[in-house]
């Protein structure tokens, strides 16, 4: 074998090498922990816009009972006026019907008198 051609450049490892191979696990290292704290990140943007799509649907839900509330109270006022006017009417037409017999009874005498004559 011919040594010659096997020549290896003789360099001397400088420091801006060393210090080049020294920051690569120091990159690598703060890659590796970032990827957590991205992911962590991530986990808590994800859960706090869970939180707040759970929070609406309950405030929504919350708003959604208060308006069915609302109106079932506006349905039995409504059914309530119904029936008061309904009474009302009964009793219009039971005055009138009084009335009505008030005046025949009070006819029945002066009917009585005019056969009489």
């Amino acid at each position: 074998m011919d040594t010659s051609s096997l020549s290896v450049p003789s360099q001397a490892p400088s420091s801006s090498s060393s210090s080049t191979a020294c920051k690569q696990p120091w990159d690598v290292g703060s890659k590796v922990s970032a990827k957590p704290s991205e992911t962590s990140n991530s986990l808590v943007h994800q859960i706090q816009n869970s939180t707040e799509a759970k929070s609406e649907t309950k405030q929504t839900k919350i708003q959604a009972q208060i308006v069915g509330k609302e109106l079932n109270a506006h349905d039995k006022h409504g059914q309530h006026e119904h029936d008061l006017k309904l009474k009302m009417m009964e009793n219009e037409h039971k005055q009138s019907m009084a009335n009505e017999k008030t005046k025949q009874l009070e006819l029945q005498p002066r009917l009585k008198e005019a056969k009489i004559a």
